[in-house]
């Protein structure tokens, strides 16, 4: 039997912040652990995005974590918009409203492309 996660990555029903950061960690094939060290924050803190717990994730902690997943900042906190932006693409030309975001580049391309 498939478990919720599974049945929603299977059929692209991300409609909760913890699906679509799920479903983006397994496709930048990145641990909660290893995704935590990378963007500074405690496995805690990862683990209540995964689990739920935390409904929704902003500024900084939102940026870092897509630059470092790879993916579009507002596709991962609202599902609005593309997953994974074109090739060159800034998360400050998806985000209406942002001219400047200084994130750091974690990853050289966005795992959907890699596919």
């Amino acid at each position: 039997m498939l478990s919720v996660v599974a049945y929603r990555l299977a059929y692209m029903q991300l409609s909760t912040f913890s699906d679509r950061f799920i479903y983006a960690l397994k496709k930048a094939n990145l641990t909660q652990s290893k995704l935590a060290r990378l963007i500074g924050l405690t496995s805690q803190a990862v683990n209540g995005w995964a689990t739920g717990k935390t409904k929704s994730i902003e500024g900084e902690h939102l940026l870092t974590a897509a630059a470092a997943l790879g993916v579009n900042a507002l596709w991962l906190a609202t599902a609005r918009g593309p997953m994974c932006p074109s090739a060159g693409q800034t998360q400050a030309e998806i985000i209406p409203g942002f001219t400047t975001l200084s994130v750091p580049s974690l990853r050289k391309q966005f795992p959907c492309q890699n596919a």
